[in-house]
């Protein structure tokens, strides 16, 4: 079962045994009662995103949803009802947002107008799912039952799919840093505290903590786009290469498109742009003064005095004769060559003094260090 129906579970239990007893029942001392009991059974349920989900949205609820009802009371019995969901909705959201930015880069800009649906229906689903569960005994009713929960969910998913397919339902290349993600709860939870005790010192708290957020996050993306680096990412079957010079980035991959290699999502958090220039590598290049070989099927012959070799074939060749074409090259073996040539490879690298790279074992940079003599270093990096 999913991390969110244990934690109901364990919450309705609390609730159960405190509110009997005539107890004061703290809803943040449940909300981490049951945190830590789940942790007790199972530690790594903490590093499951619906784990973290389900207990942030939690814990915005309760923090924001009381603060934002006091907001306006209405008069109208339909206008509570709405006003309740609408408050319920970006309370949620107030929690989820920073983390879901973080795993997912996006934000739904309509999540008000979705929850209003989302919200409503779902209670007629768990209430008509309970339904069809009780009555199971009974065909005709049960089966009645079914048919209506069926119409429900496919509703409720239909709603959902036409809001989404609405023009600016996403704002998409969201990249957080983690230490960002973390900076943005902690300014959550401070700006719930100043609501909450109108306290100076934790305004203050709120500023700075914004600013430290936008700045670092500046500071971050700044940074990145003053590298110069060649990148050959680890995708299945294919190579593609993406570079980032003086500001600017391009993508490559096999067949110049980028379906072709890496989900473009992948690219733009490495590249820190939301537009790409696609196209296919050519055979030669030049990239900080050096010259970048492709070496292909069709393109195992001849010398042109590299530096770089990126072989994206899987022909059964000799390491021995092939690196004599290129003899003072650094060699990269592509996502397209075996793991048992890679073998055979890095065994004829290490007896012969030789440096040699296999994509299989994770992505690798060319990164040009700017001093005198243009040199142009080398790091592995896994992508794990």
């Amino acid at each position: 079962m999913s991390p969110s129906i244990f934690r109901s579970a364990i919450m309705f239990t609390f609730l159960a045994f405190g509110r009997p007893a005539g107890r004061y029942v703290n809803s943040f001392n449940i909300l981490a009662a049951s945190a830590i009991t789940l942790l007790l059974i199972d530690p790594m349920m903490i590093r499951q995103v619906g784990f973290q989900l389900s207990f942030l949205a939690v814990w915005g609820i309760i923090s924001f949803q009381p603060l934002l009802a006091g907001l306006w009371y209405p008069q109208s019995r339909i206008l509570q009802y709405f006003w309740s969901l609408l408050t319920v909705s970006v309370g949620a959201q107030l929690g989820t947002a920073p983390i879901s930015i973080y795993y997912f880069h996006i934000f739904p800009n309509y999540f008000l107008l979705a929850n209003m649906v989302a919200i409503p229906l779902s209670f007629l689903i768990l209430s008509n799912g309970m339904f069809t569960i009780v009555t199971a005994f009974l065909p005709a009713v049960s089966s009645t039952s079914g048919i209506l929960l069926d119409h429900l969910l496919r509703s409720m998913l239909w709603c959902l799919e036409q809001l989404s397919s609405v023009p600016g339902a996403l704002t998409a290349g969201l990249y957080p840093l983690f230490q960002v993600t973390i900076l943005l709860y902690l300014l959550l939870w401070c700006g719930w505290l100043y609501l909450e005790h109108r306290k100076f010192f934790l305004l203050a708290a709120v500023i700075c903590l914004a600013v430290l957020v936008t700045t670092l996050q500046e500071l971050y993306i700044w940074r990145d786009k003053q590298k110069n680096e060649l990148i050959l990412f680890n995708a299945k079957g294919t190579t593609p290469v993406a570079i980032r010079q003086d500001g600017t980035a391009a993508y490559y991959s096999a067949e110049g498109g980028i379906e072709n290699g890496l989900p473009d999502h992948l690219v733009r958090r490495w590249l820190h742009t939301s537009t790409l220039n696609e196209a296919a590598l050519p055979e030669v290049f030049e990239w900080q003064g050096k010259t970048i070989r492709i070496m292909k099927e069709q393109y195992l012959t001849g010398s042109v005095s590299a530096d770089f070799v990126l072989l994206r074939t899987d022909q059964q060749l000799n390491p021995e004769e092939l690196s004599k074409l290129e003899p003072n090259a650094v060699w990269i073996l592509g996502n397209e060559v075996s793991s048992n040539t890679c073998r055979n490879w890095r065994s004829y690298a290490a007896a012969n003094d030789m440096t040699c790279y296999c994509l299989r074992d994770g992505a690798v940079i060319l990164e040009s260090v700017a001093d005198e003599s243009g040199r142009v270093g080398i790091s592995s990096l896994s992508n794990n």
